[in-house]
């Protein structure tokens, strides 16, 4: 589980976020503060994954109490303001997110979280093996390990298996942060693979590639992301 702890001095901003946040089953809210001293209390204590900090609070500063402490959890900055965004980099915030948050752009941010959870320490974040979606008027089952990719489509995400193509209301985002990093990829902007079935890569113009998966999909690989893609596939 990832503890967060969301604090603004806006209770109806607090009460959002909270919200929005309990979408996610692999976080946990540990507690909500209005204000810079009850922040600082609050990261004190420890036990604090994530803090999600309105920049504008009474009492201490923010930037101050962040300073202040020897082993700062993960930061994200959701505030009304873009004067800050400097600041931000400098205290080396996961993510700077303007009010009102929406989303998709949360699932972005749960997905870099992950990420730098994973990079601090490989055994921390678990993921689940199994999903579910809406299928018709049932919930279908799906195991995670029998995902060929993940496609987004006119606003979309499509879940490919050999059972089929299902189709779900989450970002492709979501799905990023979701599925284990070790084996799921983002290929494009449009398009995360298992590199467990990768069959075939098909060279084209100007050194960029399409993948064809064990399934027969094919789809282009992002120039940027091919490297990173040939290490994930150990290409020699």
């Amino acid at each position: 589980m990832i503890t967060v702890i969301v604090a603004d001095d806006e209770a109806h901003a607090r009460k959002r976020l909270c919200a929005l946040l309990g979408r996610y089953p692999e976080i946990t809210i540990a507690g909500e503060v209005s204000d810079g001293d009850s922040l600082l209390d609050c990261l004190t204590a420890g036990n604090v994954d994530v803090a999600f900090l309105d920049i504008n609070m009474p009492g201490a500063s923010v930037f101050s109490t962040l300073s202040s402490l020897p082993d700062p959890p993960l930061i994200v900055f959701q505030t009304a303001y873009a004067d800050y965004a400097q600041d931000a980099f400098e205290v080396e915030a996961v993510d700077y997110l303007m009010k009102p948050v929406g989303r998709e752009r949360l699932d972005k941010c749960v997905s870099k979280i992950k990420k730098a959870l994973s990079h601090r320490n490989p055994e921390r974040i678990s993921y689940p093996e199994r999903i579910s979606v809406k299928y018709g008027s049932i919930m279908k089952v799906i195991e995670v390990n029998g995902i060929f990719a993940v496609r987004s489509e006119e606003g979309f995400s499509f879940i490919y298996t050999q059972e089929g193509r299902f189709i779900s209301d989450r970002s492709l985002h979501f799905f990023e942060g979701m599925l284990p990093g070790t084996r799921f990829y983002r290929i494009s902007r449009t398009a995360i693979v298992n590199t467990d079935y990768v069959k075939v890569l098909h060279p084209m113009f100007k050194g960029s590639y399409s993948l064809e998966l064990k399934n027969g999909l094919t789809m282009n690989v992002s120039r940027r992301r091919m490297k990173r893609l040939k290490e994930l596939l150990q290409f020699l």
